[in-house]
């Protein structure tokens, strides 16, 4: 399969069709294509207009990164259809601004996206007892599963600022299954430097294997784990939401402030620890490979420079 930024709205559209035609009706599925094939149509236009976006593309140029934003949305919409016709689910809905699912030309005449722009989950569940899961979407179209631990720290903090558990459901658009995940999957693994994405630290997430026709019945209530809570890579999130959701005691706003940054700075502080400890490894591993492969580069530079000057005439 190509990649999906190299991909015309009608061709991303057939694979959606395909891949849901068993659980949504053509009428919902209707709906949401005609929705998204105008913003597509729109965008599109004002790139070709000569538009930039507000923030940059990360390299990928405006018309891929374009799709890739249309396309997530797109997908977004069908998944929240989806579960939302689950039984054990009571309603669904997008969290945040990840619900806004449009853009504006701002006064600097740039491409704006509505909302701010964050690494929040996507939906919020709520079940018919009451309880609410928050959910992160994220797809695959070349078989690759991996997850950045960006997204990962973004699950941990939306989890104690909302009090909510998190998770991650994985769409592979490729054999049209799926896998979900909850927070506490990740809490003992070990995160990887990944090459195909830049060098950013990334886990690995299992395969996909349920069809995607399944998550009409899944048991999606099963992923709550209120576990994650006593972990500290959540409570350490707790105490940040102490210190910026609360108000503080008559005069201690400015101390409160100061010990919001700490915190903070200490939270960036222990990742740049860990991510010098497992590039430490990563090149550790990088060198016994070259030294195992070809254990002659041991060897002085005089060494070989006598070997050379042996084999060549001087």
């Amino acid at each position: 399969m190509k990649r999906l930024d190299e991909m015309e709205f009608i061709e991303i559209a057939d694979i959606y069709k395909n891949m849901t035609k068993n659980i949504l009706s053509e009428k919902i599925f209707l709906s949401i294509k005609e929705e998204y094939e105008k913003k597509s149509i729109e965008f599109m236009n004002l790139i070709k207009k000569g538009y930039k976006l507000k923030g940059g593309t990360l390299g990928r140029g405006e018309l891929k990164y374009s799709r890739n934003i249309i396309y997530g949305w797109f997908l977004e919409k069908i998944i929240l259809k989806i579960i939302e016709a689950n039984k054990m689910v009571k309603k669904i809905n997008f969290f945040g601004d990840d619900g806004n699912h449009d853009f504006f030309i701002n006064e600097k005449n740039q491409i704006e996206i509505k909302g701010n722009k964050t690494t929040n989950p996507d939906f919020l569940i709520e079940f018919k007892n009451g309880e609410k899961l928050l959910m992160e979407l994220k797809s695959a179209a070349r078989e690759v599963f991996t997850i950045k631990k960006g997204n990962v720290k973004a699950l941990s903090k939306a989890a104690a600022f909302e009090n909510i558990p998190t998770s991650i459901i994985m769409i592979d658009l490729v054999n049209y299954t799926y896998e979900i995940k909850n927070l506490k999957y990740f809490i003992h693994l070990q995160p990887f430097v990944n090459h195909a994405m830049e060098g950013q630290l990334c886990y690995e997430f299992p395969r996909p294997i349920k069809k995607i026709d399944n998550l009409i019945k899944e048991d999606i209530y099963q992923y709550i784990d209120e576990d994650i809570f006593d972990f500290e890579i959540v409570k350490k999130y707790i105490i940040l939401a102490k210190a910026s959701k609360n108000e503080p005691k008559k005069g201690k706003a400015s101390i409160l402030k100061k010990y919001k940054t700490i915190i903070n700075k200490k939270i960036r502080l222990e990742e740049l620890e860990e991510e010098l400890l497992i590039l430490q490894e990563d090149f550790k591993l990088k060198i016994s490979n070259i030294i195992e492969k070809y254990p002659d580069v041991k060897k002085s530079w005089n060494e070989l420079e006598i070997e050379i000057n042996n084999l060549i005439k001087v």
